[in-house]
């Protein structure tokens, strides 16, 4: 079981990833705790629990980063934090209105975390572990980017920082792994390819979404298809919710 975090915890989290383990040993593609490599990972637990590490107040983290390669796993937290699940619009309105745009792109922590957050477990234990109905899980990644590594990101110290060869490749099969296990445990996985028309992406994002084509996956290259593609995401979830 995933432990809880300190009270006054602000919903930072990171990639669970570490060098020298097996491709396929991983946290960061597993939904569940994972020990490995000498070390236990919890749901919400940085890659550099120093003493110091401060747990509230400023969105920052202090300390030693004991699990990093030299150092280039040491940054502080986002003022942003991941929202739990929740029926109340607003809630999920002031969020993304909350979003900053700076900053590199790291998919697999996206898509590894929403899947976390539908698990009734701590560090999020708001979905309902034995429902009394049917339930569909789904997740709708939205992405404009490719993968891009950034210290701090838990794949920076190993693959290289954006841009390297071989940097991007390396998360792009972390992706693969890791949506892999995601659909596995019966997640639908709609992907959503906003403004960035790489094909090259194009042919990642179909291989991450539950099918290559819609309803699964959509290419939005302006503001009015990005709508649609919410729009018909959403007609396609209601559809699953009322079939027997």
């Amino acid at each position: 079981m995933l432990s809880f975090p300190p009270p006054n915890w602000r919903g930072c989290v990171f990639s669970r990833y570490l060098s020298g383990l097996p491709a396929d040993g991983q946290a960061d593609i597993e939904k569940e705790p994972y020990s490995g490599g000498g070390v236990d990972w919890m749901g919400w637990q940085p890659i550099f629990p120093g003493e110091h590490t401060q747990w509230g107040g400023e969105p920052k983290w202090g300390g030693v980063c004991e699990l990093s390669v030299g150092g280039e796993e040491c940054a502080d937290c986002s003022s942003s934090r991941i929202l739990p699940l929740t029926n109340v619009k607003s809630e999920v309105l002031d969020a993304i209105d909350g979003l900053g745009s700076s900053g590199n792109t790291n998919i697999p922590a996206g898509l590894g975390w929403a899947w976390r957050v539908l698990t009734p477990e701590p560090p999020f234990t708001q979905a309902v572990l034995n429902p009394d109905y049917n339930r569909e899980q789904a997740i709708v990644l939205l992405t404009d980017g490719e993968n891009c590594a950034a210290s701090g990101d838990g794949y920076r110290a190993v693959f290289g920082l954006c841009g390297w060869s071989g940097s991007r490749d390396a998360m792009d099969e972390r992706l693969r792994l890791l949506s892999a296990n995601v659909k596995a445990d019966g997640v639908r996985v709609y992907v959503i390819q906003f403004a960035n028309e790489g094909s090259e992406l194009q042919t990642l994002l179909k291989e991450v979404a539950s099918g290559p084509d819609t309803p699964y996956y959509y290419y939005a290259p302006s503001r009015d298809s990005l709508l649609l593609a919410f729009h018909e995401i959403a007609n396609h979830l209601s559809q699953l919710r009322l079939t027997k």
